[in-house]
């Protein structure tokens, strides 16, 4: 009686032990694990983005879970988003072969033209049903490559020399995520510090915060005088660069702008009024230049028949006798108009002095 029942009672506990067998392996017919540990892909292109791999027969409802780890620096949302918005993922019935053939899809990429620093997804894997068990790949981190840049400009700009600072205008195209600092310098142009055209700029700190289009400006102190001179310029040139979170190779401040100092200065060349005894000689006339010309200047003087003549013999002309000016403020130049002596009793006469072919060096002559 014992040896039989513990003969039945074996082969009940086999049959036990083979169908609970049976029912275990059926239930794990495939594995789901991420394509690999890590990748990357350029925030544009959005390429080697990861995906499920399954292997195997899914014959019933099988789902898995994939969570967004926060310690990524990536942000759901707005800098991806996970293609089933339900982090339960559904694996359909099918034949899974465990490649790229019969992968599962799981993240798209926001693209934007922010200037931002490289950015992680953290993917985790948990909780499969049904057909599924999970592989050895349950983390993915992909990183997002920033692809964007930015260029810092400088507006070339214009002012007159007397009147006052001129305002330059710095520009940042697209936005750069934390923002960043730049220094902005002058330096000689043909408006030079020695020659006091200017109050030098070195390494002024202009800081963005990183808005798109966002404008900084600097001032550049003109140093006026009354010296008739050419347009001059200044040379403005960026340095420094110190973004606050992205790589210094994707914010291009190799700009630089010219500044021109427009001339605002005049000069004027006038004759005195002079008078002699037609008995005494030559008559000395003083022509003077009353502000600094840079570069000098000649000018022709002619006489011109008033009540005296030429044709009456009263005088000798003067035709375009040419004055040489060095440019000097309050420089004066004479020359002489000679009377002719005679005995003939007439009132006083007089005669005009004209001025032509004025030639300045360097500006320009009205």
């Amino acid at each position: 009686m014992t040896s039989l029942f513990n003969h039945y009672s074996r082969k009940l506990l086999l049959a036990a032990v083979f169908v609970f067998g049976l029912f275990t392996i059926g239930n794990a017919q495939v594995t789901v694990s991420f394509s690999s540990l890590s990748s990357s892909g350029d925030e544009d292109a959005g390429a080697n983005l990861p995906v499920l791999f399954i292997d195997g027969n899914v014959s019933v409802p099988t789902t898995v879970a994939v969570a967004n780890n926060v310690s990524g620096t990536a942000i759901l949302g707005t800098d991806f988003d996970l293609i089933d918005a339900d982090t339960i993922i559904d694996i359909p019935a099918g034949i899974y072969d465990g490649t790229n053939d019969t992968a599962i899809d799981l993240v798209s990429i926001t693209s934007d033209p922010i200037v931002e620093a490289d950015e992680t997804i953290i993917l985790t894997l948990s909780a499969p049903t049904g057909d599924a068990s999970l592989g050895a790949t349950t983390t993915h981190t992909y990183t997002i490559t920033n692809d964007d840049t930015a260029v810092v400009t400088i507006a070339d700009v214009s002012g007159a020399e007397n009147g006052g600072p001129i305002t330059v205008t710095v520009l940042l195209d697209n936005a750069v995520d934390g923002g960043f600092d730049v220094g902005v310098s002058t330096a000689d142009g043909t408006a030079t510090i020695g020659d006091n055209d200017y109050v030098a700029v070195t390494n002024q700190t202009l800081s963005f915060a990183g808005a798109a289009s966002e404008t900084e400006t600097f001032t550049i102190t003109l140093g006026g005088d009354d010296k008739v001179e050419i347009d001059e310029t200044i040379a403005v040139s960026l340095s420094n660069l110190v973004p606050a979170t992205v790589a210094s190779g994707n914010i291009n401040v190799s700009d630089g702008a010219e500044i021109t100092i427009s001339n605002d200065d005049s000069a004027t060349v006038t004759i005195a009024d002079a008078s002699g005894n037609e008995d005494d000689g030559v008559i000395e006339l003083t022509v003077t230049l009353d502000k600094e010309v840079d570069g000098g200047l000649t000018v022709d003087i002619s006489t011109v028949d008033g009540t005296a003549t030429i044709g009456d013999n009263d005088y000798t002309a003067v035709s375009n006798q040419t004055l040489t000016f060095s440019g000097t403020v309050g420089e004066t130049e004479t020359f002489n108009v000679s009377p002719t002596a005679d005995s003939v009793i007439e009132p006083n006469e007089n005669l005009s002095i004209s001025m032509s072919n004025a030639i300045a060096t360097t500006v320009d002559v009205a």
